[in-house]
C-alpha cells in the first residue's frame, strides 16, 4: 500500500512540474515577451538519448512502449536551439503517451538534402485513441482538450500543443497532425538547419558483410534496425519469430526482443549465435537472472538510447 501512494506521489509530482513549466512559458507568450531562439551546433543522437532520460517516467507503471527511432543516415551535428527542440518533443511525446493505454509511440527522425539546407523531419505516432477530424484545429489552442470528460479522465493543463506550435513559429517550422479516431494520431514537423558529419553512421562500425538476425514483434521496428545494419554496411534478416531464426542459416550478430523468451530458447540462442544483443521493454528480475548465466551476452533496457546500442556493439566488437 506504502508502495502505490509512493507511486503515485511520484507520478503527481512529474505533473505538477511540467504544467507549472508550461504555464510559465505561456505567461511570456501571452506578455508579447518574443521567443528567443538560440542556434548552436547539437549532437542529435545526444539530444534524443537526453530525452528518453527525461520521458522515462511518463512510462511508470504503463503497459506502453515507447521507442525512439533517429536514421543512422541523419547528420550527428545540426545547428538548432537543443533546450527549444527538446521542449517540444517532450510535450509532444508526453502528450502521445498520455492518450494512449496500450500499444506504442515512436518518434522518427529522418533527413533530406536541399538547397536552402538540411531538412530534418521529427515524427511522434501513437496507437491512442485519435482525434476527430473537426477537432483537430481546436487542440492547439491554449488550455483546450477535446471536451471536459478528457481533462478529467487524461489530465494535463491543455498547454502544451499550443506552447510547442508557437515555438515552432519561431524557428521557421508548423506543427502538423493528422488522426483517426480509435486508429491513433501523427504529430510532424520539419526543421531547415546547416548539418555536419553527414556519414556518422559509417564512422562507428568497420565490419562490413556482418550477417546479422533481427527479432522483433512491431514491424517499424524489424526496418529500423534492418535499416541501420544495412547503412553500416552489414546483411539483415527480419522476423517476428524467433524459432525462423533458430532454425535458418549462420549469422555473426543476433539482435532481439527478449521479454518473451523462455529459458530454452536462450539456450539455444547461446549455441548457436556467437555474439548476441538482448533487448528488454521491462525490467525485471529475470534479467539478472539471464546476464549472471550468460555473461558474453550485450543487454540493452528500452527504450534504447543510442549510447547503450553504440556501448553494446563495442564491447562485443572490441572496437
Amino acid at each position: 500500500e506504502q508502495k502505490e501512494w509512493c507511486k503515485t506521489i511520484e507520478i503527481s509530482s512529474y505533473h505538477l512540474r511540467d504544467t507549472f513549466n508550461n504555464i510559465m512559458d505561456f505567461s511570456k507568450i501571452e506578455a508579447g515577451t518574443p521567443l528567443k531562439i538560440e542556434d548552436e551546433w547539437v549532437d542529435i543522437f545526444s539530444l534524443l538519448d537526453d530525452l528518453i532520460s527525461v520521458c522515462r517516467h511518463y512510462l511508470l507503471y504503463r503497459n506502453v512502449r515507447l521507442y525512439v527511432m533517429p536514421s543512422i543516415a541523419t547528420p550527428r551535428f545540426i545547428k538548432t536551439d537543443p533546450v527549444k527542440l527538446k521542449q517540444i518533443l517532450v510535450n509532444l511525446i508526453s502528450n502521445a503517451l498520455k492518450f494512449t493505454s496500450k500499444g506504442s509511440v515512436k518518434l522518427t527522425v529522418n533527413h533530406s538534402i536541399a538547397e536552402d539546407g538540411c531538412k530534418i523531419l521529427f515524427e511522434i505516432a501513437d496507437t491512442g485513441i485519435g482525434i476527430p477530424k473537426e477537432n483537430i484545429k481546436k487542440i492547439f489552442n491554449a488550455f483546450q482538450q477535446i471536451d471536459t470528460g478528457h481533462a478529467r479522465k487524461y489530465g494535463g493543463s491543455g498547454l502544451g500543443l499550443s506552447i510547442s506550435q508557437n515555438i515552432l513559429h519561431a524557428m521557421g517550422s508548423n506543427l502538423e497532425v493528422q488522426s483517426v479516431v480509435g486508429g491513433g494520431s501523427r504529430f510532424y514537423f520539419q526543421l531547415t538547419v546547416k548539418a555536419k558529419e553527414e556519414d556518422f553512421g559509417q564512422k562507428f562500425f568497420s565490419k562490413e558483410s556482418q550477417k546479422v538476425a533481427i527479432h522483433n514483434r512491431d514491424p517499424k521496428v524489424l526496418e529500423f534496425i534492418s535499416e541501420c545494419v544495412t547503412t553500416v554496411k552489414g546483411i539483415p534478416t527480419e522476423s517476428s519469430d524467433i524459432e525462423t531464426l533458430l532454425n535458418s542459416g549462420e549469422y555473426d550478430l543476433l539482435v532481439a526482443e527478449a521479454d518473451r523468451l523462455t529459458n530454452t530458447q536462450i539456450h539455444r540462442i547461446a549455441d548457436k549465435f556467437p555474439k548476441v544483443i538482448l533487448i528488454f521493454y521491462t525490467e525485471n528480475d529475470r534479467i539478472e537472472e539471464i546476464k549472471r548465466d550468460f555473461p558474453k551476452f550485450q543487454y540493452i533496457l528500452a527504450p534504447i538510447r543510442s549510447r547503450d546500442a553504440v556501448e553494446a556493439v563495442r564491447k562485443l566488437y572490441s572496437e
